[in-house]
């Protein structure tokens, strides 16, 4: 499996809702942590500028806090300390390389951060204790549980998918999308978890992660691809 993409210190604050009855437990602790972080200025980033939070609403008062709307946001411009309200997965996906002096995430849906956690290694911080993220002592790979052409094709592509600040291309997705119609025996030992959990130990991001897999999945189903001419033929080997 492959490092974290950062090494800034991450926490998660989740909310755990067979104790609490309200997000604002939650948030508390997001903004206690991050406040203990030492680094730069405090940025509040928020769905939409409207909030319905005191704890919130509280930090964002403070003259050196600056309130941001996470939406069409352009994660290259934050710096410093950064608190994250209730991000989806899209707003996760552009956190990808980003460097802070140190993130807290208040989350919304932990499926959402499921595999963002493998990369960033973010502490969880529950309402009665933290819990520091932990690697699998004894992991079972995917490269010992799927095909190795399969594997070395999933290499091949979260290589590529690296050397893009925005991920996965189309040329890399026709290519895909060839070699599923044309090579069908390949694919039908791999199921779509096993695919899943392959990009993601290959350190793909989570757009790219869901944009393979559901390539795999609508191929299961029997949905045929339109490739495009330059790559029609194309055979991985």
């Amino acid at each position: 499996m492959k490092e974290k993409t950062c090494d800034m210190p991450v926490a998660v604050s989740r909310l755990e809702e067979d104790v609490e009855r309200s997000r604002e437990p939650q948030i508390r602790r997001a903004a206690a942590w991050l406040l203990q972080q030492p680094g730069g200025a405090v940025t509040v980033v928020t769905p939409t500028k409207k909030i319905d939070s005191k704890c919130l609403e509280t930090l964002i008062g403070r003259s050196s806090v600056r309130h941001l709307s996470w939406r069409n946001l352009a994660s290259h411009g934050l710096s410093g300390r950064v608190l994250l309200a209730w991000p989806n997965r899209d707003c996760l996906d552009s956190l990808w390389r980003i460097e802070l002096d140190a993130l807290a995430v208040i989350e919304w849906d932990p499926r959402d951060t499921q595999e963002w956690f493998v990369h960033f290694e973010p502490s969880l911080l529950l309402h009665d204790r933290v819990i520091p993220f932990e690697r699998p002592l004894s992991p079972q790979l995917c490269s010992e549980r799927v095909p190795k052409d399969v594997w070395d094709f999933l290499e091949s592509i979260a290589t590529w998918a690296e050397g893009y600040s925005t991920g996965l291309k189309w040329n890399e997705v026709a290519k895909l999308k060839s070699d599923m119609m044309l090579c069908p025996q390949r694919w039908e030992a791999v199921s779509v978890e096993q695919l899943r959990s392959c990009c993601v130990e290959l350190g793909m991001r989570p757009k790219d992660v869901d944009t393979v897999a559901r390539l795999l999945e609508r191929r299961k189903k029997g949905h045929r691809f339109s490739v495009p001419r330059e790559y029609k033929g194309f055979r991985f080997s």
